[in-house]
């Protein structure tokens, strides 16, 4: 596998869980009467809002999950198998046994047992083929938040 084309696999992955981790926000900041703003540049404080505070990615997804109705629910819960790839990304080691691509994904437990063991969460091997279904499983989340905010006639995303 070409460095390139894993390094963009990767990026376009890692975009899409940006993409819709901020949706999330924006979405549960509008169901709160909430303004979408941020921070100017040189700010040194903000408002705690959805958009800025910290909150977990897995329940910040219950939250939004939470938010909608039966029949929303039908057509816009996200799937939370998208927690585990986000949190894989944002706290796991990727390694590469040689100088040759794809690389592997680990993800590891917080705590080891009484013998010194933690527990491993996630290992995937990051081929072209896992990158792109899963971009586009990520991808088609994010439409489900947008298509939501959307349907809600709530303002400020495109």
């Amino acid at each position: 596998m070409r460095v390139k084309i894993h390094t963009r696999y990767t990026g376009y992955l890692v975009l899409n869980l940006q993409s819709i981790e901020t949706k999330i926000r924006a979405f549960l900041e509008c169901r709160d009467g909430g303004a979408l703003s941020f921070p100017k540049p040189g700010d040194t404080v903000t408002k705690e809002t959805w958009l800025t505070k910290y909150y977990f990615f897995g329940p910040l997804v219950d939250e939004f999950n939470g938010s909608l109705t039966d029949r929303e629910r039908e057509r816009y819960a996200l799937d939370t198998r998208i927690v585990e790839i986000r949190n894989s990304f944002a706290h796991g080691r990727l390694f590469t046994d040689s100088e040759r691509f794809p690389a592997r994904l680990w993800r590891f437990g917080r705590k080891p047992d009484e013998d010194g063991n933690l527990a491993v969460e996630f290992s995937e091997l990051l081929t072209p083929e896992w990158l792109l279904k899963n971009h586009n499983f990520i991808a088609r989340e994010d439409d489900k938040v947008l298509s939501c905010f959307k349907a809600r006639k709530y303002r400020g995303l495109r």
